[in-house]
């Protein structure tokens, strides 16, 4: 995405469960704990995430050794 990125610090948690940075906005930190999960255990494939404060996030998801299309348009926050 284009949004506002994230801190190395942050990126370090990301996967953690319970790991929020909005925790007061009722978010429960569980999500990418729980995609991650699903992605190691279901599919048995890897996910990794890259982030740079003020210029986005992206994560690529790599199925059974077969790296799978980029689905965002970078720079532009739209699905294709």
């Amino acid at each position: 995405d284009d949004g506002r990125g994230m801190e190395p610090a942050e990126l370090d948690k990301i996967f953690e469960p319970f790991y929020t940075t909005s925790r007061s906005g009722g978010n429960m930190g569980l999500g990418l704990h729980i995609v991650f999960n699903l992605v190691h255990q279901q599919l048995r494939s890897k996910i990794t995430c890259t982030s740079q404060p003020g210029v986005g996030t992206t994560f690529k998801i790599l199925i059974n050794g077969t790296a799978v299309r980029q689905v965002g348009k970078p720079g532009t926050g739209s699905l294709t």
